[in-house]
């Protein structure tokens, strides 16, 4: 006689630091790559949403790129003060269309079980909270077994770039 096996569904995340102190995650599934460049290499776009830096070239084709930083309602990554040398863009894809998200540090790949995920994080910032778009990108949070709490993210709202 057969015995029915439970399988646990295990997705894998990118983690990340959008802030030095806000940590979050993004499914590898949105994620075309991970970009290492320098600050003066994204060109500034006038007449833009705030949280547009500009764009730069990559591969053929020409990456906008949004401060999620800035995008989330925090002071923005670069500025005169942004002390690293190159700065972290994840190439995420949506609807067949690429855009660079800039983010505080790169972390590592997390894998998990969706069923521990927390549906709504609590103790998010106001500058979240009071966000409709801002707050749709954030589909919950996960503690990891040290008692760290990362956002999960979509990256669906940040690629409708509004502010």
């Amino acid at each position: 006689m057969a015995t029915q096996s439970t399988v646990q569904e295990t997705e894998h995340f990118l983690s990340l630091s959008i802030t030095s102190s806000l940590k979050a995650m993004l499914p590898t599934q949105q994620l075309a790559e991970v970009i290492n460049i320098a600050p003066h290499e994204i060109v500034p776009l006038p007449q833009m949403s705030s949280s547009v830096v500009g764009v730069f070239p990559w591969q053929g084709e020409v990456l906008w790129v949004v401060d999620l930083s800035y995008w989330m309602g925090f002071d923005p990554l670069l500025t005169e003060n942004f002390s690293q040398s190159n700065c972290s863009i994840l190439k995420v894809k949506n609807q067949g269309k690429s855009l660079g998200i800039l983010i505080y540090k790169v972390g590592k790949i997390i894998c998990c079980q969706p069923q521990k995920n927390q549906s709504s994080p609590v103790d998010l910032p106001e500058s979240i909270l009071e966000h409709p778009t801002r707050k749709n990108c954030i589909k919950g949070a996960w503690i990891d077994p040290q008692g760290e709490r990362f956002l999960i993210l979509d990256t669906t709202s940040i690629a409708s770039l509004e502010d």
